[in-house]
């Protein structure tokens, strides 16, 4: 029998490199998968990393606008009127509208925000300025966007009514005079909402010793204020008080700079008169006595040469608050034209125009009823004739300054609002009624006759009540105060400044 040898090979060195080879090539597709991964996380890191540091970069840019808003008001607090002070807020806007500003201490990496501004509201009216802050950041290409909606309160407070401080009945800068038939008084409303005991009071800043003459029979017992110093200056009256503690500055004339501004700036870029909602007439390029009914005119600012409201009935809508109709014109012809809405309708008759006219009368009703402030006329140095007139039963309400006009409102008429003028006169007479209203005639006389009654104030260069006129003071009439002018009443703060300044940031959201 034959043996068979299985030979046992014991050189396994082959079979050893094989399985070296095998265990490195695992290794490497390991290594290889975990650098790949790493990689891949080390990018969704950075990404991760620079979409956050966009997000900074972007609020970087909203801090920096509230901030420099911040830096702003505590500069500017009291030492600009209120036209000022909007107009360097819209100076800060445009001068950083698109603005782009660099960050540093990012590890070399390009970071910038650039910022836009959207929505931009001011409105004199209610004394608010609102919009929208675009922020963009920028890191290493990633963008992020961050909107933050913020407004400014910059009203006055109350201790000056909006900035203009008035406290009394009648102010004259020279003189106050009456006949034996006069009433000085306070509302109704005055009654119900004083302190016990308060009494009506008449001012002047003269100091001759007439300044204040009262007819031989009068009756008058309220409070008189005169200068610091000055002699009794008050003739046949027995007034329960006189007060020689009187502050006031000279009578201002009244400051057109900031709508002239504001006029020319509509001038250069003003709104599509088609917007005008039918009141343009594009065959005679004007507003010329449009038909009776209601017009709804997109908010702007237009230019329009010529503006003429006749008998028809014709209403203006301005449904949202906060929006406004602003018209610059050469002339402006004021009929039957009335307003409806939260929205404010101004009117601007530029410097050197050739005609305005109140052609109201028989029942006619002009302007806003129970809401003056949001019916507001500028009428600027004219050179057609400076004496109006409203009469007959009209009815007028708005805010009116005039800068070289004088007015006579006769025969049963109404105003209720403000009327400010720097003309020769301003004239009430023959059952004409002022309803809660200021009367100022800084340079001018304010005659009040025949029976005129005026609730609200009055302040004039000279103030005369006759036959029969009456005059009750109203200490909330000036609450929607809607002029920026300079007050003839010295207060503990600056009347014409910004006192009470109020930023809020309402919400910030990512687009």
């Amino acid at each position: 029998m034959k043996e068979h040898y299985v030979k046992k090979v014991k050189d396994k060195s082959g079979i050893a490199i094989m399985s070296v080879m095998l265990f490195f090539m695992v290794m490497m597709i390991f290594v290889g998968g975990l650098t790949i991964a790493s990689q891949g996380n080390l990018n969704v890191s950075s990404v991760s990393a620079d979409n956050t540091a966009s997000y900074y970069a972007a609020e970087a840019g909203i801090n920096y606008v509230v901030s420099d808003f911040k830096r702003i008001m505590d500069i500017e607090d009291g030492d600009l009127t209120q036209a000022q002070f909007i107009a360097s807020i819209m100076n800060f806007v445009n001068n950083n509208q698109t603005k782009r500003v660099d960050l540093t201490e990012n590890n070399g990496t390009e970071s910038y925000f650039i910022l836009r501004f959207r929505d931009v509201v001011s409105n004199p009216t209610t004394r608010t300025f609102s919009f929208t802050i675009v922020s963009e950041g920028v890191v290493n290409g990633v963008i992020r966007t961050l909107e933050t909606l913020v407004d400014l309160d910059y009203s006055l407070g109350a201790g000056d009514r909006k900035g203009f401080a008035v406290k009394h009945a009648i102010l004259a800068e020279n003189k106050i005079t009456t006949d034996n038939n006069f009433t000085i008084g306070l509302t109704q409303n005055a009654i119900d909402n004083a302190p016990p005991g308060t009494q009506p009071s008449v001012a002047t800043y003269a100091t001759a010793s007439d300044s204040i003459l009262f007819g031989k029979a009068s009756n008058y017992t309220g409070r008189v204020e005169v200068k610091v110093g000055t002699p009794n200056s008050v003739t046949n009256a027995s007034p329960t008080q006189i007060d020689r503690t009187l502050n006031v500055q000279n009578f201002s004339p009244l400051n057109f700079d900031p709508i002239r501004t504001e006029a020319t700036q509509v001038m250069d870029s003003p709104a599509s008169n088609s917007n005008l909602g039918g009141l343009f007439s594009s065959a005679t390029n004007n507003i010329n006595n449009p038909a009776s009914g209601t017009y709804s005119p997109t908010p702007g600012k237009y230019y329009v040469s010529s503006v003429v409201f006749g008998s028809n009935n014709v209403v203006i809508n301005v449904p949202t608050a906060g929006t406004e109709v602003f018209i610059v014109t050469d002339n402006l012809v004021l009929g039957n034209v009335t307003t409806t809405g939260a929205g404010t309708v101004r009117f601007y008759v530029r410097e050197g125009s050739n005609k305005f006219s109140f052609p109201i009368s028989n029942n006619a009703i002009t302007g806003r009823q129970n809401a003056p402030h949001l019916f507001i006329v500028y009428v600027d140095t004219i050179t057609s004739t400076t004496s109006l007139t409203v009469q007959n039963n009209a009815a007028l309400h708005g805010s009116f300054m005039f800068k070289n006009a004088s007015i006579t409102f006769s025969n049963n008429t109404t105003f209720g609002g403000y009327l400010m003028t720097e003309g020769a006169a301003l004239n009430l007479s023959n059952n004409g009624q002022i309803t809660v209203a200021l009367y100022y005639a800084p340079l001018g006389n304010v005659n009040v006759l025949n029976n005129g009654v005026v609730s609200g104030a009055i302040i004039g260069k000279n103030v005369d009540l006759a036959n029969g006129a009456i005059v009750r003071y109203e200490p909330a009439f000036l609450d929607n105060f809607p002029f920026d002018v300079e007050s003839p009443i010295v207060s503990t703060t600056p009347s014409d400044g910004v006192r009470t300044l109020t930023f809020r940031i309402h919400r910030t959201t990512e687009q």
